[in-house]
């Protein structure tokens, strides 16, 4: 579902299992040996994954190869130590989730920074090994054709000037990390909004249905 490199210059990819098979878990892939190893999760899906200078963070789903039963009802957050090769946290970030659906770090606060299919935004601490702050979305997120089925993906992203930014199903916002809040930005002219990335400083480039968004944040705010 998303990938990342890690501290150890490995890629770590977010995964579920096979059809009918419960789970997934977290592949890393070594670009120097080629070697790609699976760390399993037997009752969950690995929904989403981010990075930062020492660990390499993974977000879960209920929900395992399509056709298998779900054994969980909360989606989870989970800290991956690239050296010892092992969860050294996990918790539920938000009670009310089946998954943590996208993740982001910011360089500037060095929080993690997590979204749910219930709508929620979360940020969590990895010093202090907590979830310290939550927000409440206006919208949920743009389902994807049956994986995961009928959840809702806010994808999130860094932005250049440290801030987190992400699309629901029909908004784009921005959560200003001076301030702590959430601001919404130009209404987008199409819907089922799903993955947002920045190009140059200020572009960012919004999948939507079959097309292609591009949104200038700086000067005049507008789509093309």
């Amino acid at each position: 579902f998303e990938y990342a490199v890690g501290p150890d210059g490995c890629i770590y990819i977010a995964c579920r299992a096979d059809y009918g098979v419960p789970g997934g878990g977290l592949a890393r892939f070594d670009p120097q040996s080629e070697q790609i190893t699976v760390f399993r999760d037997e009752e969950q899906s690995v929904q989403s994954v981010a990075a930062d200078d020492r660990f390499v963070y993974g977000g879960t789903s209920v929900s395992g190869g399509r056709g298998s039963i779900e054994t969980t009802t909360q989606g989870k957050l989970f800290v991956f130590d690239p050296q010892t090769q092992q969860r050294v946290y996990t918790c539920i970030p938000v009670t009310e989730a089946k998954a943590v659906t996208s993740l982001a770090v910011s360089p500037v606060t060095k929080l993690l920074y997590g979204s749910t299919d219930s709508g929620h935004l979360f940020a969590y601490n990895r010093d202090e090994r907590q979830v310290v702050q939550q927000w409440r979305l206006r919208s949920k997120g743009t389902p994807l054709m049956g994986v995961p089925e009928t959840y809702g993906i806010i994808h999130l992203t860094t932005g250049s000037d440290g801030a987190i930014y992400g699309v629901t199903n029909s908004d784009v916002f921005k959560l200003d990390i001076s301030t702590n809040q959430i601001c919404y930005l130009d209404p987008p002219p199409i819907r089922d909004l799903y993955q947002i990335v920045e190009g140059a400083p200020g572009v960012f480039y919004i999948g939507a249905r079959g097309h292609l968004l591009e949104y200038h944040l700086k000067d005049t705010p507008h789509y093309r």
